[in-house]
């Protein structure tokens, strides 16, 4: 007898990325930033952090289009910093004025 479980594909866990996010001024953006991202095909989570303008994003490995969320973000007045050094930049900025 074979298991069934064995034909499944592993379940992998999701990868994580931290980004800086530009325009959230207030709750309601930081909601709204959250249900965009996870809207997005192969984000599995979002955590946004409004005190310091932050986005915890968990994502699938390459199922994620990094260009089409910075995109779908910008059309509502927000902005997305893809790299580790100018996130972490941006957000000591924007705590900072």
């Amino acid at each position: 007898m074979s298991n069934p479980k064995s034909n499944e594909s592993p379940v992998q866990s999701p990868a994580y990325k931290y980004f800086a996010v530009e325009g959230m001024s207030c709750a309601a953006c930081a909601t709204g930033v959250k249900r965009i991202l996870e809207k997005q095909a192969g984000i599995e989570s979002a955590d946004i952090q409004l005190a310091n303008h932050t986005a915890r994003i968990g994502y699938k490995p390459n199922a994620v289009n990094w260009d089409s969320i910075g995109q779908e973000l910008q059309s509502a007045g927000f902005g997305l910093v893809h790299t580790e050094n100018d996130a972490h930049s941006i957000a000591t900025e924007l705590l900072q004025s």
